[in-house]
């Protein structure tokens, strides 16, 4: 299989635990590496043969500017749902959430979480 790798994508979001990370806010950053065949796309050189990484980008967004949840780890199932649900040519996809400079950590620079998810995993409800 081959890899998509969409890199740092940033957006500010109201996720946290912290009533003051749901009014203020956070900044975020989303890195995707998706798994699918690019075989077709390398020999013909067209777009209808590859994921359009400006929709996976903006599946993206969509979730980081949509309702507010408390877990990075819930951001990234709920971004591994819509490339999913976006892409059905897609196998897996690993996703990387970062919250930068979280508020109530003033000296660190960001917290993340990194998980893997298989198209048979989340047909299986089991994200």
């Amino acid at each position: 299989m081959d890899f998509i790798y969409i890199e740092e994508i940033t957006s500010e979001g109201r996720h946290g635990v912290y009533p003051r990370e749901k009014t203020q806010g956070n900044r975020f950053e989303v890195t995707l590496r998706i798994q699918t065949s690019l075989r077709e796309a390398a020999q013909s050189d067209r777009l209808a043969h590859t994921l359009d990484y400006q929709r996976a980008y903006d599946a993206v967004l969509e979730v980081m500017k949509g309702p507010s949840v408390n877990l990075l780890e819930r951001l990234a199932a709920l971004i591994a749902e819509k490339i999913m649900d976006r892409f059905p040519e897609v196998a897996a996809v690993r996703v990387r959430v970062s919250k930068l400079q979280p508020r109530n950590m003033p000296q660190c620079q960001r917290t993340s979480v990194e998980m893997d998810f298989e198209r048979e995993s989340l047909i299986k409800n089991e994200v």
